[in-house]
């Protein structure tokens, strides 16, 4: 491509994580609809997930940042988030505050 040669492989593992992609979002357009209450307190649910994210990300690079490894840039971003997902509940929950 553009005079560059692209191995079997790259090619094999972008096409893999798309159909991937695909496949997770027709999965979740066919779940159930049903009656949820919402929560009162969702933004304080992404902010906190956006400001660990951040926290994270920024760790990660300041301990080894180089520019020319471009997918590692997106590769700590999604570990960040992912990792966020899991601590922010933790963290919600551990704070003594109003009931949701």
């Amino acid at each position: 491509m553009f005079g560059n040669e692209i191995p079997i492989w790259k090619i094999a593992q972008h096409l893999s994580t798309l159909i991937g992609g695909i496949a997770i979002v027709i999965a979740l357009l066919k779940l159930p609809k049903s009656e949820i209450q919402k929560i009162s307190n969702y933004k304080k649910y992404w902010i906190t997930i956006i400001i660990c994210t951040l926290v994270i990300s920024i760790l990660r690079f300041s301990i080894h940042f180089n520019i020319e490894a471009f997918g590692n840039i997106f590769v700590t971003i999604i570990s960040a988030f992912l990792i966020s997902l899991i601590l922010t509940p933790l963290l919600i929950k551990s704070r003594p505050s109003e009931k949701i």
